[in-house]
């Protein structure tokens, strides 16, 4: 009973606050429309209006001075991008921007191309053998071994070949290494090998190796663990310094020591090695050290909007009119002053939106300290961002999350208070009442439960539960730099993912 009199007694507390941030948006609209108040609004306007041009001046000398300083080519930027109807052409290593945005930011929650598999065959018959059963894997159109056609021993001819097979998922290897195996006597124990490598295997590393060697290969894919790092993707084999030397200057990684150390070929040849090729984390390319130099002589600067730049590949100008255009806007104390914080009531009235339980959830979500009282620009830049660059699979996960409310899985009252909430200001409400709700959740209920599987086939059946959402991000979208603006920057996202071979993983 003490528990829910303080809960009763902090949600009262809440709504009073809330009310009195209403009265004191409704006193500042009743102002404004005064006489009064239109004759200081068409002043401030005017002053308003030299200062954005005098700062759109300032903003493309900035660039052109750290341009300067970065050694880069003048930029190529159009008019249209102050008023976010196109996206702003800033600089010509773009992509190399949305590369480093999704390989450093985006690499667990996607799913990524490459090696997932290793074997090595020792002699002739071995090799034949698992050629032919190859043969048959491709012929039932299943992922192929790929056979590095060099032998391992080199010039001694002992016929050992390292055969991977590529997939994509979170099986998908992010390093290999060679290592010792296991002594002899243990190595020709078949079934102590067998256990050894499966036991590996559920721990998120795969072994190769062969009971006449004295070294196995060793993949590991931290993935598995829930961890997140980038894909491994092709694996060669060089046996001479040249190939060495031209393997390095791709971009492989060698693997140490030289087979020979292990017994495997002539002692005396040190340049038979294993090379991979790791995508790469990859560094912050000009157009970052741009952005973040000419962002950063501005009072609103914080490490979260350099990281959000980073993050989302944002350019110098988009952030500057997200900041000038919309927060400022709404940005002012009692006394007129700047604050670098505004009231999220006032900023979902902007946008006519109720202040819901999934928006105070979205705020949350994003690392806003005070979500149902006011926020800071770089919270708001990461709410924009976050949310108008989400897809329609990422809306449907987002909702998921919302309903899940920290649980593992969704059962039927979680379902129906996610309904209550979403739709709790919808004219529709009454098309999808409780009895209706549960019916629906019967229908795609797995042992009582709803699963992600479940949840997205459910949505796509009612979608009237995703229509508030959509609604709220198409606001929001036309309220900053405009849907124009958003589409091409999720379109570039989507190229980038393309050209590294990742996609989205949303499980």
């Amino acid at each position: 009973q003490a528990a829910e009199a303080l809960a009763l007694e902090r949600r009262l507390r809440d709504e009073m606050q809330r009310l009195e941030r209403v009265e004191r948006m409704e006193a500042r609209k009743k102002e404004a429309k005064s006489l009064e108040g239109r004759t200081k609004n068409l002043i401030k306007g005017l002053g308003g209006a030299l200062t954005v041009k005098e700062d759109k001046v300032d903003i493309k000398k900035k660039i052109a001075e750290k341009q300067k300083e970065l050694g880069m080519p003048a930029a190529q930027t159009s008019g249209s991008a102050w008023a976010g109807r196109k996206h702003p052409k800033e600089t010509i290593d773009r992509h190399a921007m949305l590369n480093a945005a999704v390989m450093n930011h985006h690499t667990r929650t996607s799913v990524q191309t490459g090696v997932v598999d290793v074997k090595i065959t020792v002699g002739q018959p071995e090799r034949d053998r698992f050629s032919a059963e190859n043969e048959a894997r491709k012929l039932a159109k299943k992922p192929p071994w790929s056979l590095i056609d060099k032998d391992l021993s080199g010039m001694n001819r002992e016929k050992i070949f390292l055969w991977f097979m590529r997939g994509e998922g979170r099986e998908v290897f992010t390093d290999l290494t060679l290592n010792l195996a296991p002594e002899e006597e243990q190595r020709s124990n078949e079934k102590q090998m067998e256990s050894r490598a499966q036991s590996m295997r559920r721990a998120g590393t795969t072994i190769a190796g062969h009971a006449k060697l004295g070294f196995e290969v060793r993949g590991q894919c931290v993935r598995k663990q829930g961890k997140g790092s980038p894909a491994l993707d092709d694996i060669q084999l060089s046996q001479s310094a040249e190939l060495n030397r031209k393997l390095g200057e791709r971009g492989y990684d060698k693997l140490n020591p030289a087979l020979a150390t292990y017994g495997c070929g002539n002692p005396n040849n040190a340049h038979i090695h294993i090379w991979i090729h790791v995508r790469r984390y990859q560094n912050e390319t000009k157009a970052n050290d741009l952005a973040k130099a000419v962002l950063s002589e501005f009072p609103w600067w914080s490490n979260k909007v350099a990281s959000l730049v980073d993050r989302f590949a944002l350019s110098t100008e988009s952030v500057v009119e997200m900041h000038d255009k919309i927060f400022h806007a709404l940005d002012y104390g009692e006394d007129g002053s700047y604050e670098n914080s505004i009231e999220v009531c006032e900023w979902l009235d902007r946008l006519k939106e109720k202040r819901s339980q999934y928006t105070v959830w979205l705020l949350e979500a994003c690392n806003c300290p005070s979500p149902c009282d006011e926020i800071s620009f770089d919270s708001f830049l990461e709410v924009v961002a976050t949310f108008c660059m989400f897809g329609k699979d990422e809306l449907v996960r987002s909702l998921f999350g919302f309903g899940l409310k920290k649980h593992q899985v969704m059962d039927q009252q979680l379902f129906c208070d996610m309904c209550d909430a979403i739709l709790e200001f919808e004219e529709a409400r009454a098309a999808f009442p409780g009895s209706k709700q549960k019916r629906t959740f019967q229908m795609f209920a797995k042992n009582g439960d709803i699963f992600w599987e479940q949840f997205s086939k459910l949505i796509a059946s009612t979608p009237l539960l995703l229509w508030p959402i959509q609604r709220l991000q198409a606001k929001l979208m036309k309220n900053c730099l405009g849907e124009p603006f958003w589409r091409s920057q999720k379109q570039a996202m989507i190229h980038a993912r393309e050209r590294l071979g990742i996609r989205r993983d949303l499980s």
